[in-house]
């Protein structure tokens, strides 16, 4: 990926509403709304993680940016960020404004709800200035669970997730081994929830994988599994699993050639043990529209045995490039996600590398786009995934794009994003029910 902006945004990623708007129809039959979109101020910008969802319908997401522009300590020009809460009616409310002190900024990651209402999340900066671990409650106070001091983790980009005892679990991009890089290989922690300490279950070397960015995921016999952007035998990244001993075992070693190539997209498993996921480039490196010589990224399962079969490869057309979230995955077994370049290339934002789409892919492997972005007042690049309601309605955020008349000049630039969603139709092309995994 050749553009600059596409790639300012991915290095910041990894290293570090106005009212409804109208619906458009899209070809695939399901229909796109972008029902709030940021202004920059102090309702947050520029969102880059997957939404959550409770049982009432509200959806709650996190800014990197805006929130508190005068009080934020870490770049008060742009603000630290923002936890937020969009109800069923559209209507928007800040649960909480990062200040870039002991409290953290700039959270890159989704958040994890739990039964009683609290909002778990990690912070990429502040704290010690390596990044926090926090829990919001109901109320709106936010608790300092954890504050890295570089040695135990650094810089954590992924969300967290929780056992039936109420640990939690994630990964940070660097920390843990030193003699790997000045600023470690990231590592793989605990917070255990009886005492509030963090533990170290692993730690990469770089041969072995080097700057996991994307959640966890837990199976019964609690495994946890995950990817790393780069490391590995041929330095283009893993997936890897840490048994509940600290031990890891690296599953597939990604080559940059068919297979894939860096990936940040967070794991699907089946009811098998089968793994899905996304990788941002590698597939075929040489016909991809946007950069030829890294390709435009693939969606992959691995089997119990660690045999990768890629079901899609990007084309960097019309049909996307660069998927940087994961996949979610419905009972027919259909893959959903999200790209951010390739659809469409029209348009300031969108001209060089396109504004990404939201595609369904079946069984045979064969895609749909079922929204291209435009860069406009529907927004553009959404660095996050998708989730569900139980109508089968699909909801996410667009880290760019949106109103772009604003008084922040950042934002008036590249827009401070949208969150959106995507209405299935009634037609047999539409039938099942997702998966939550």
């Amino acid at each position: 990926m050749k553009s600059s902006r596409l790639r300012c945004v991915v290095i910041t990623t990894l290293l570090m509403a106005v009212g409804p708007l109208t619906a458009a129809q899209t070809s695939a039959g399901f229909t796109y709304q972008a029902f709030y979109s940021f202004i920059g101020d102090t309702d947050g910008a520029q969102p880059a993680a997957a939404l959550v969802r409770d049982a009432h319908g509200n959806l709650y997401g996190t800014t990197q940016y805006a929130g508190d522009l005068a009080g934020c300590v870490v770049g008060s020009s742009t603000g630290c960020g923002t936890v937020f809460r969009i109800d069923p009616s559209g209507n928007y409310a800040v649960l909480y404004a990062f200040t870039g002190g002991t409290d953290g900024a700039s959270p890159m990651a989704g958040l994890l709800r739990d039964a009683e209402g609290n909002l778990y999340g990690t912070t990429t900066s502040g704290g010690a200035g390596f990044g926090v671990v926090f829990m919001l409650d109901p109320m709106g106070n936010e608790h300092v669970l954890h504050t890295f001091n570089g040695a135990d983790g650094d810089t954590p980009t992924a969300g967290l997730i929780m056992d039936s005892e109420g640990n939690l679990y994630g990964t940070t991009l660097g920390g843990g081994n030193l003699q790997c890089s000045r600023r470690g290989c990231g590592v793989v922690f605990k917070i255990d929830h009886s005492t509030g300490q963090e533990s170290i279950l692993y730690a990469f070397n770089g041969s072995d994988g080097r700057l996991p960015s994307a959640d966890l995921i837990r199976d019964e016999a609690g495994n946890l599994y995950g990817t790393t952007f780069i490391g590995g035998a041929n330095n283009y990244g893993v997936v890897f699993r840490v048994d509940p001993d600290g031990h890891e075992t690296v599953l597939h070693d990604f080559t940059g050639g068919t297979d894939g190539a860096r990936s940040t997209g967070a794991l699907i498993r089946d009811d098998e043990g089968n793994l899905y996921g996304t990788t941002n480039y590698g597939g075929n490196v040489n016909e991809c529209v946007n950069g030829a010589d890294v390709g435009c990224g693939v969606v992959f399962k691995l089997d119990r045995n660690g045999i990768e079969t890629v079901l899609y490869t990007f084309t960097g057309g019309s049909d996307g490039a660069t998927p940087f979230a994961g996949v979610m995955r419905d009972h027919n077994g259909n893959l959903y996600g999200t790209t951010i370049a390739g659809g469409g290339f029209y348009g300031a934002l969108c001209a060089g590398f396109g504004c990404g789409v939201v595609f369904k892919l079946d069984q045979t492997g064969q895609q749909t786009v079922l929204y291209t972005f435009e860069g406009g007042a529907d927004g553009g690049n959404p660095f996050g995934g998708l989730i569900e309601d139980s109508n089968g309605k699909l909801y996410g955020a667009a880290t760019l794009g949106g109103n772009f008349y604003v008084s922040q000049g950042w934002c008036a630039t590249l827009g401070c994003g949208v969150v959106f969603e995507i209405s299935a139709c009634r037609t047999a092309r539409c039938q099942g029910q997702f998966e939550k995994r």
